[in-house]
């Protein structure tokens, strides 16, 4: 039989493949759904979050954070949230309300211009809050601790733009996503752990040439 034959690292990458899949064909269907707001719809979408509450968790986890660096470091989450919904509103109603004189003035081309403009301050001001925040991050970490960072990193830059910067359905893949959402014990969660680190540390720079390119 397959399974019996074939080393579990290979039977997981399939199992997690297919799941991938799965998951890929879904996402896609609700690609287009959501209400149509007209003029408002910036104003009246929801933001999302530059950092995601399970990506926190992750992080810390591979940190080995303890209680009281995480107490403080969530405090400082909910800290960032709060700025950037707040921020992120202002940026809605500026695209909102350059939106609605370019309706009255019939200038489209203005109104593209500011948009670009605004989505580009955007991006600028969340990169500032994020960067803020990981610097909080980082300060009260201990040496050994610290000396985690950079494999926290590349796992960060793998989570956060694998799939943000796609241009083939492939690459929103990835195999370490795909095995975590697998019911593994501790015995096969460490038979696999050396081919996801080789699988993490060849993707990483592969990642890196590509968002150069984007």
């Amino acid at each position: 039989m397959i399974i019996r034959t074939t080393p579990l690292a290979l039977v997981l990458a399939l199992i997690a493949t297919l799941c991938c899949f799965q998951t890929a064909e879904a996402d896609s269907e609700w690609q287009f759904g959501g209400q149509d707001y007209g003029s408002f719809g910036d104003f009246f979408s929801s933001p999302r979050a530059p950092i995601s509450r399970r990506d926190l968790d992750l992080y810390a986890q591979r940190l080995d954070l303890t209680e009281d660096q995480l107490h403080f470091i969530r405090d400082r989450y909910d800290a960032l949230i709060t700025t950037y919904r707040q921020k992120w509103l202002d940026f809605a109603e500026q695209r909102t309300d350059a939106r609605y004189t370019s309706q009255m003035s019939g200038d489209w081309e203005q109104m593209q211009t500011q948009q670009r403009q605004s989505r580009l301050e955007q991006q600028q001001m969340i990169t500032t809050l994020v960067d803020s925040f990981m610097d909080d991050l980082r300060i009260v970490l201990t040496p050994e601790q610290d000396a985690l960072w950079s494999v926290m990193e590349r796992d960060r830059l793998r989570r956060e733009t694998l799939t943000k910067f796609t241009v083939f359905n492939e690459e929103r893949f990835d195999l370490i996503e795909c095995v975590s959402m697998l019911d593994l014990n501790e015995d096969e969660k460490a038979s696999v752990a050396d081919t996801l680190e080789r699988y993490a540390q060849t993707l990483h720079p592969l990642i890196q040439n590509r968002n150069r390119r984007t």
